[in-house]
């Protein structure tokens, strides 16, 4: 399964970061091989908030 979400959190809001978080843990929990991209009008932050490239 490939997933696409598109989102534009930034740095200076943590509850949609962690809205985020939480909504990729639970494609991983119910489909762990899921593809996921994130489109976001700030990559940069988003990758670093998300530990992710």
């Amino acid at each position: 399964m490939k997933l696409l979400i598109l989102g534009n959190h930034t740095c200076g809001n943590r509850g949609d970061s962690a809205i985020l978080r939480g909504l990729l843990d639970a494609i991983n929990i119910l489909n762990p091989h899921a593809e996921v991209d994130v489109m976001s009008r700030y990559p940069v932050s988003s990758s670093w908030l998300l530990n992710r490239r």
